[in-house]
């Protein structure tokens, strides 16, 4: 019996930080934006590259949003690490996760890409689901017209209804 000598770690193998308010997908997406910018593959990015570096992972700021994160981000020699980078884009990454997931919502009432919901399509999902069977659009109606205009609901109307039902307590 023998024992082998232990190799040393590499810097490589060293276990990466988690994100647990991002799913896996989101991390990658951060990280892939952030070395475009990592030509040096140091871990960090120039300050004034920021903006490009949140443009690549998806969101697009304002100018004077833009203004504001340069001017609370804390550096060091100019330098913005791939944390403090993850730090910033997780609030975008989880409304965008939230977006996304409405939008997959509606897609599945607005199934003739109309870009509303009107009562026929609230009634077809309700049959799909096995409620209404008795074909009656009074309800369905009525639910439309409290929340649209016009007897429909457009995306950015039915996100807000979202919104609203998810932080409100049952």
């Amino acid at each position: 019996f023998f024992c082998m000598p232990r190799k040393k770690a590499s810097k490589r193998s060293k276990k990466q930080k988690t994100y647990p308010e991002l799913t896996d997908a989101q991390v990658h997406q951060l990280r892939e934006a952030f070395e475009l910018f990592d030509t040096t593959s140091s871990g960090e990015i120039e300050k004034r590259e920021l903006p490009f570096a949140m443009g690549a992972a998806g969101w697009k700021p304002e100018k004077q949003k833009i203004r504001e994160i340069l001017d609370t981000v804390e550096t060091e020699n100019d330098r913005v690490a791939f944390d403090v980078y993850v730090e910033l884009m997780t609030p975008t990454m989880k409304e965008q996760d939230e977006n996304d997931t409405h939008r997959v919502a509606f897609s599945m009432y607005d199934v003739d890409n109309k870009g509303y919901i009107d009562a026929e399509d609230l009634a077809r999902v309700a049959k799909d689901l096995g409620d209404n069977d008795d074909g009656d659009l009074s309800e369905f109606n009525e639910m439309i017209k409290e929340a649209g205009t016009n007897g429909r609901v457009n995306y950015e109307e039915f996100f807000k209804i979202m919104q609203f039902t998810e932080d409100t307590p049952l």
